[in-house]
Formats: C-alpha cells, sequence, structure tokens
C-alpha cells in the first residue's frame, strides 16, 4: 500500500504515451483500462492517472532551452537532431517526439531537424548519414540523464560516452 489517501493522483515520469505508461503502469496499479486523465476507482480510492509529464506543451521550450545551453548559433548551417527511444510496442510512442521536432523546426527555422530512435525506425545509427550539414546537434529527449543519454547515444554516435558537450569529429560531422 502507497498511500492511505482516498483521492490519488499518478503522473507517470514518462517521455510519451508509449508502452510503459499506457499499458504496464496503469496495469501494475490495478486500472482497469485507464486513459489519461480519467477518474477510476481502485478500492476505496479514488484515482486520476495524468498524461506523462514529456507530454506537457512547456516540454517544447525546455527541449529548445537545453539546446541552446550549449550550442552557440552563429547563423552558419546545421542539423538538429532529436533523439527518442521509440519502441515498436506501442504506436503513440513517438507521436510527441515527432510533435517535439516540428517545435523545434518552429523554433529553429531554416535548419534541418531531424529525429532518430534507439528502438525502431528512423534509426540513431544512420542519422549523421541523413544529416545535411557539417555542424550537427544531437539532443536526447529523456526525462533523466542515464544508461542511455550517458552512454547508449553517444556510443551508436561514436562519441565519448558520459562526457556531454562537444563538438566532436565523427566523420564528415562536427557533433
Amino acid at each position: 500500500e502507497l498511500t492511505r489517501a482516498h483521492d490519488v493522483v499518478v503522473v507517470p515520469v514518462f517521455v510519451s504515451e508509449g508502452y510503459f505508461a499506457a499499458r504496464v503502469v496503469p496495469r501494475e496499479l490495478g486500472l482497469d483500462g485507464a486513459r489519461f486523465g480519467q477518474v477510476q476507482h481502485v478500492g476505496l480510492r479514488r484515482v486520476v492517472y495524468a498524461r506523462p509529464i514529456g507530454t506537457h506543451p512547456e516540454m517544447a521550450r525546455v527541449l529548445d532551452a537545453r539546446i541552446r545551453e550549449v550550442f552557440a548559433d552563429d547563423g552558419s548551417p546545421y542539423s538538429l537532431v532529436v533523439v527518442g527511444h521509440g519502441t515498436k510496442r506501442h504506436p503513440d510512442s513517438d507521436a510527441i517526439v515527432e510533435a517535439r521536432r516540428d517545435a523545434l523546426a518552429a523554433a529553429h527555422p531554416g535548419r534541418q531537424v531531424l529525429t532518430a530512435y534507439l528502438d525502431q525506425d528512423p534509426k540513431l545509427d544512420d542519422v549523421l548519414d541523413r544529416c545535411a550539414h557539417e555542424r550537427v546537434v544531437v539532443t536526447p529527449f529523456f526525462i533523466a540523464a542515464g544508461l542511455h543519454t550517458r552512454e547508449d547515444i553517444p556510443e551508436v554516435l561514436g562519441l565519448p560516452t558520459n562526457q556531454p558537450g562537444g563538438p566532436w569529429r565523427v566523420g564528415q560531422h562536427d557533433v
């Protein structure tokens, strides 16, 4: 028993309304057919299952702010890559990453803005081949710095692990 409260709000700390947020967590909480934002009764408790935090509209601004913290746009051309986890287990796992790509494209007009994923197409391992510019800015869209952001993504791209920043030369690109 996690709480004795009568009213409970559960906020999934995930990027998207994908497999874990839409299926696994509700199942483990005893929420049958949970829909985000809907009130359900579990025993004597009223439970509201909120949308994942990554879907909040402010996340687009947060993502852009993080990019601008580490990348000074001097006006020269660059490609911007938003990396998500993705999965083939749920059709909505990539929807929010694609929406964030669109928001970043609007915030960085005239720039090439791409998406890449660890577990679905388009895959991260060939993203540099799709980049039209020598300068490439890669921004992981994950809730926390962890294995994927510190090791998996840098490894796939041929970058040093556990060392955010750069740029590093990878083939014909400064990443």
